[in-house]
């Protein structure tokens, strides 16, 4: 099973075997002549898609909309970021070496160590 956002354009594509379920027009279009499926089961089965998709539908949306005004409210790059980065990739560094002499001061208790 695959999903894919209501953004995708998949006019041009064909795609042997793929049903697709549009839950915003709430109609299922296939490749293949299927009979329709009665309405008690067809808004059942809509319901269950539904649950199964919609965390992550609204995940997506959100993500969709936060790029959007992240875009919108982006500030441009500055020399103090780069200072900024720089004495934070410092700290990165200074915290892998004292995890590294952690690591090898405890090879000394008879229990290996492995890297």
């Amino acid at each position: 099973m695959m999903g894919l956002h209501s953004g995708v354009d998949t006019a041009g594509l064909l795609m042997d075997g793929v049903v697709i379920v549009d839950l915003e027009k709430n109609c299922i279009t296939t490749s293949e002549e299927i009979p329709a499926i009665p309405e008690p089961k067809m808004s059942s089965l809509r319901n269950e898609i539904l649950k199964l998709l919609h965390p992550n539908v609204v995940w997506i949306d959100s993500m969709k909309a936060d790029l959007q005004s992240h875009k919108q409210y982006a500030k441009p790059w500055s020399p103090q970021k780069d200072v900024h980065l720089s004495w934070r990739q410092e700290w990165q560094r200074k915290l892998v070496t004292l995890y590294q002499l952690q690591l090898e001061a405890g090879t000394g208790n008879g229990k290996k160590v492995y890297r």
